[in-house]
């Protein structure tokens, strides 16, 4: 059996982040030249590592013992080891074992380093939309914003949270805003990183609505005084599932700020 091949570098655009690249089958007379090449890296302080398997034909139940260990020598220095590129073999062997409970599995190391950067260096992102006042389109929003959470690793039940805040808000920005042939629509900003999902919901505020929008808006600091009121159920749903809500409503236009913070 030809010796495993191990190959040690930089990810090009994240220089932070380094690639042990594998090629060949990873069987037990491998786990010496890995925990050799680990060791050094960790040594060196190099605290995040891509694991890439792309070139890996099959892998053992001690090799994955062995990476195992590694991965907890690593986050023990706060950093992390994670997988990408399996194959298909490589898969069924690490969901066999329930080794995919352990290690975070990507597509690359283009995506894996992504997750570096993502998860350690808080970065943020920024996403704008805009469509017409029309309850037509609210479904499709919400699912979008859905999917983005999911992207970006949040539970199903914050991506579910994230939805219906989006779905509640979005539909009273089209009720109570500007209807006119010349309507500048809602406008919806995503603001995303590994802590929370801020919201910014805004539309031309109908100037026949705007008391009603203050009316409703009593209901994020006082609960509703008779159970005959309709009005204002939807904002509580959504002060309850979110940790920041407010609202800023004028003539000229209402924009409703939302702060989900992730739970785990």
């Amino acid at each position: 059996m030809e010796p495993l091949q191990i190959d040690v570098s930089k990810s090009i655009n994240f220089p932070k982040v380094t690639v042990i690249s594998f090629a060949g089958k990873m069987g037990f007379s491998s786990i010496k030249p890995i925990s050799s090449t680990f060791e050094k890296e960790i040594n060196d302080d190099n605290k995040f590592i891509v694991a890439d398997m792309s070139k890996v034909a099959s892998i053992s139940s001690p090799v994955i013992g062995e990476l195992m260990g590694c991965r907890t020598s690593l986050l023990a220095k706060e950093g992390d080891l994670v997988l990408a590129g399996c194959k298909m073999d490589v898969l069924e062997t690490l969901n066999a074992l329930d080794a995919d409970k352990i290690f975070k599995i990507f597509i690359d190391v283009r995506s894996a380093s992504n997750y570096y950067y993502w998860e350690f260096h808080g970065q943020r992102e920024n996403i704008d939309l805009s469509f017409p006042s029309d309850l037509s389109f609210v479904p499709p929003v919400r699912a979008f914003i859905r999917r983005i959470a999911k992207q970006k690793r949040y539970n199903n039940k914050d991506a579910f949270r994230i939805e219906t805040i989006v779905d509640e808000i979005c539909n009273n920005a089209v009720e109570h805003g500007a209807n006119e042939e010349k309507d500048e629509g809602i406008g919806v900003r995503v603001t995303i990183d590994r802590d929370k999902i801020e919201l910014s919901i805004s539309n031309k505020t109908d100037p026949g609505k705007v008391e009603a929008l203050k009316k409703m808006s009593k209901y994020l600091t006082k609960p509703k005084t008779s159970l005959k009121e309709t009005r204002g159920h939807g904002l509580a749903l959504v002060k309850m599932l979110a940790n920041d809500f407010q609202i800023d409503s004028s003539e000229s236009g209402t924009c409703v700020k939302i702060t989900k913070l992730r739970e785990e």
